[in-house]
């Protein structure tokens, strides 16, 4: 077995190590390659979870974007049908390495995995949803106000 060091395991669920994400806010993260068809789909799947959340300053979402093959205009090209929220819905480019690193290595995540995943503000992987069904966009709405109410009773 491949020792892992961008991870850490505790007995209950894997906690993401990179300087990517910022503790203390609730994430959305998704990772995209490239443009077609598929992806005006999962943005506007992706913009339901920016409408429900996007005065919350303790909940972001980032789009991880690899730079060799799709750039942040090619994504913001779709405005005319999803309205990104720029203090809500961040757009990140980073080098295949970068990306590829994270994805795999930081999220537990396989090559053709297109999930988006839940982390929360302890940086703690809560959850992988396969937004192109609209019943796991509900269910992932669902698990960040159940993570906004644990942080609410934790205050």
């Amino acid at each position: 077995m491949r020792q892992v060091t961008c991870l850490e395991r505790n007995t209950e669920q894997y906690i993401v190590k990179s300087p990517e994400l910022k503790v203390g806010v609730t994430k959305v993260i998704h990772f995209e390659r490239m443009d077609g068809p598929v992806l005006k789909t999962r943005l506007e799947e992706l913009e339901k979870v920016q409408d429900v959340f996007y005065s919350h300053p303790n909940v972001q979402m980032t789009s991880y974007l690899n730079s060799a093959s799709i750039q942040t205009d090619a994504i913001t090209g779709y405005n005319q049908r999803v309205t990104f929220m720029d203090q809500f819905w961040h757009f990140k480019e980073l080098d295949s390495a970068s990306w590829g690193n994270l994805k795999y290595c930081g999220m537990v995540m396989s090559d053709l995995d297109n999930r988006v995943i839940l982390v929360d503000a302890e940086n703690r992987i809560r959850g992988y949803y396969n937004i192109m069904e609209r019943e796991e966009t509900d269910r992932l709405i669902l698990e960040i106000r159940i993570l906004q109410t644990i942080d609410l009773d934790n205050e």
